[in-house]
């Protein structure tokens, strides 16, 4: 057959149709999901805005995962403040973008950090798609003010000193205190509530987690409210007297995220 110019006038309009399709552009781009990022200036620090694209020709929804690490992005990306939701994004086949705002914080640290790099996986359904990656980057978050995080349980004591008889069901809460005094005279600076718990059992245990906590010492109380009305979850506001002398638990926030258990040691019920 003839290349793809002009043709002789004599030819079948069949064949010249037959030509023209053969002639057309190829879309060789795969049936799959793709997924780009945008290229970040550096270096980086504190919330990362993290632009990415993604685009389908059957315009399906689509899941997308982002990675970060150093030397490689093999590890999830922390979701900030603000951060677009990753799953069933649309998509269009000419693309649509978004922004993933990365805590680089709490993955990276802060000391300055080179070879970071950022990914991007996405997939529709079962049907994996093609991602993205980009770096080296530097990261440098050592002149941000230091927070870090306070985790632990709070478990019942062997017996529940200072407690009425009775039941030992209700709404827990813990606080955290600058003030180190016992009782604290001071606010305390956050609350938790732990919902619903029962501590009938001697081995009963709850999580907490405080996340943004200055390097300092404090003091952690846990109190359960078994009359469930009593306390203000706002304030942690039980009467000095209502606390009784027993104490808190002392934590250290160091220049690292800290592991601290607590016993309940008191149920209120005035």
């Amino acid at each position: 057959m003839a290349g793809c110019g002009a043709q002789p006038v004599t030819r079948a309009l069949v064949a010249w149709a037959v030509l023209a399709a053969a002639c057309a552009p190829v879309d060789d781009t795969p049936d799959v999901p793709l997924a780009t990022l945008a290229e970040i200036a550096g270096p980086l620090s504190g919330a990362v805005s993290v632009g990415f694209g993604v685009s389908d020709k059957q315009s399906r929804l689509v899941n997308v995962a982002i990675q970060q690490g150093v030397g490689v992005s093999d590890r999830p990306a922390t979701a900030g403040s603000g951060s677009t939701e990753l799953r069933g994004l649309a998509t269009s086949p000419d693309g649509i973008d978004y922004v993933f705002v990365w805590d680089s914080v709490a993955d990276i640290g802060y000391q300055p950090t080179e070879s970071v790099f950022v990914g991007i996986a996405v997939s529709a359904g079962s049907v994996a798609g093609i991602g993205d990656q980009i770096g080296p980057l530097v990261v440098d978050n050592s002149g941000l003010p230091r927070f870090y995080a306070v985790d632990g349980q709070v478990c019942r004591a062997s017996s529940l000193l200072g407690s009425p008889t009775g039941d030992l069901r209700g709404k827990l809460y813990i606080g955290l205190w600058q003030d180190l005094t016992y009782p604290p005279t001071a606010q305390s600076i956050a609350t938790a509530d732990l919902g619903e718990q029962d501590f009938s059992t001697p081995t009963a245990c709850a999580d907490f987690h405080f996340a943004q906590v200055a390097p300092g010492e404090y003091q952690l109380i846990a109190i359960l409210d078994d009359n469930n009305n009593n306390l203000d979850p706002g304030g942690f506001a039980a009467d000095a007297g209502d606390l009784t002398n027993l104490g808190g638990t002392r934590v250290q926030v160091t220049e690292a995220a800290v592991d601290q258990d607590v016993v309940l040691n008191y149920a209120y019920q005035p």
